[in-house]
């Protein structure tokens, strides 16, 4: 059991406080005394101090088992704002002293530094079962209005590195989602919480997002079994995307749920369909260029693909390429088979490969959606699949 507790009335500063129980909660090594003229004001006597910064503040701790280490998430003030950082001590031989400022035990949580200005507080520590780790917190980076909104980034099995920022709430900036924490509902899936004041300025409420683990992909069968790729985060719509693999074809099998179908025109993207992209010479580029290509694929079967040249997106032919589509009582499914040697420079050890799709509500309106994390014009972003 953590909390922050204040030091000094002339200054700014608090310290990350622990008590510990050895009988499954019943008594604690500490307790809570009471002093002052009038024994209002309380403090805990015997706790244990974990991490501590001179002239600063180190507050909201999230701890967790990470291995052979108990790992605290916390926030800490050294810079401008508050940033995540991590504490660490092994398990046997827990918190033997306090973590002061920058030491060997306390590190910076973010694989690379984030602006100053940012605030990025309030840290939720996750170890998910596959041993990579999540971070959650509240931030106003590229906010308006002041407003804060919930942010998660992926680390490593060490509970370090964290990168890959997502955002689980599409509220709009006069709307906060703070107060949130993560937890995994099984091997694929996880759960975002939060509170906000979404539809209702004065008054808030939790909220939910389900989010799904996608890792790098390894496909050896042409049978295509699971579908491990998700899209939707941004309407009612959904996609599901499974591969499989041949010496002659890539296979694409697409499962779309979505209520309002509206058929694009042929030659158009203005309709419901999906987008592939396929680095075939596994390239993981900044910039799209030879051996990258792009597919779009109505839900009634219509191809067109562009190929990558120096940054940009060119019209080539889609030709064979085959596509069947079926209709679905609640939306609709692709088979897609791509030959390989349609596919320039194609690498047979791996790829790099994303999805997306267009959900229209009429010929007009709609919106279009890729996969978490993934970049039109970069496939330095896209998930590796290995064959």
């Amino acid at each position: 059991m953590m909390s922050s507790t204040a030091l000094l009335t002339t200054v700014s500063e608090r310290k990350i406080d622990m008590i510990s129980s050895v009988d499954g909660g019943i008594t604690w090594s500490s307790h809570i005394k009471e002093f002052g003229p009038d024994g209002k004001d309380e403090l805990w006597t015997g706790a244990k101090t974990i991490a501590t910064r001179a002239k600063k503040n180190n507050k909201t701790p999230s701890a967790s088992v990470v291995g052979d280490d108990i790992v605290v998430a916390l926030s800490d003030d050294k810079t401008v704002t508050f940033k995540p950082f991590t504490v660490r001590t092994s398990i046997d031989n827990n918190w033997s002293y306090a973590i002061n400022g920058d030491t060997k035990d306390r590190h910076y949580a973010f694989y690379e530094i984030v602006p100053d200005e940012y605030y990025m507080s309030s840290p939720d520590l996750l170890v998910l079962s596959s041993g990579e780790t999540l971070l959650g917190y509240e931030t106003d980076g590229n906010r308006f209005d002041d407003s804060e909104t919930m942010e998660v980034a992926i680390g490593d099995n060490k509970a370090m590195n964290f990168h890959k920022f997502s955002r689980p709430f599409p509220f709009p900036d006069r709307n906060n989602a703070i107060n949130n924490s993560l937890m995994q509902l099984d091997d694929k899936t996880i759960l975002a919480m939060t509170t906000s004041n979404f539809e209702k300025k004065d008054q808030t409420a939790p909220w939910y997002m389900k989010g799904h683990l996608i890792n790098d992909l390894s496909i050896t069968e042409r049978e295509i079994t699971e579908h491990p790729i998700f899209v939707g985060s941004k309407s009612d719509a959904n996609i599901s995307v499974g591969l499989g693999y041949d010496v002659t074809n890539l296979y694409v099998h697409v499962k779309a749920m979505d209520d309002t179908q509206v058929s694009a025109e042929a030659g158009s993207q203005k309709g419901d369909g999906v987008y592939l992209y396929i680095d075939a010479a596994n390239l993981s580029l900044l910039d799209v260029d030879a051996g990258i290509s792009k597919l779009w694929i109505s839900s009634t079967g219509d191809v067109m693909r562009w190929n990558g040249k120096e940054g940009t997106w060119v019209s080539v032919s889609a030709d064979g390429i085959t596509v069947t589509p079926t209709a679905e009582t609640d939306g609709y499914s692709l088979d897609i088979v791509i030959p390989t040697a349609k596919l320039t420079k194609f690498n047979k050890s791996g790829i790099r490969f994303a999805a997306g799709f267009n959900d229209y509500i009429n010929t007009e309106k709609g919106t279009t959606e890729l996969l978490s994390l993934c970049k039109d014009l970069r496939s330095s972003s896209w998930l590796g699949v290995t064959f």
